[in-house]
């Protein structure tokens, strides 16, 4: 089987990431770092205005999280 550079096509309900090429691979990655980031933004702009910035901060699921170094 031919490796796949993106899910586009026929549903395949045993798909599995060993079916992707590296360069999809790559791009998935990418993608859900992108999408990491974003909903992390979203969760602390949601902690900021309904606590306030040194709170979202403070529990933050970034760098400055409780526990993280």
């Amino acid at each position: 089987m031919r490796k796949l550079r993106d899910y586009s096509g026929q549903l395949n309900p045993n798909i599995k990431l060993g079916n992707f090429s590296k360069d999809g691979l790559v791009r998935l990655l990418k993608m859900y770092s992108r999408l990491y980031l974003a909903v992390d933004g979203f969760w602390y702009l949601a902690v900021k205005e309904k606590v306030n910035n040194d709170m979202a901060l403070t529990c933050g699921s970034g760098r400055n999280s409780v526990g993280m170094k």
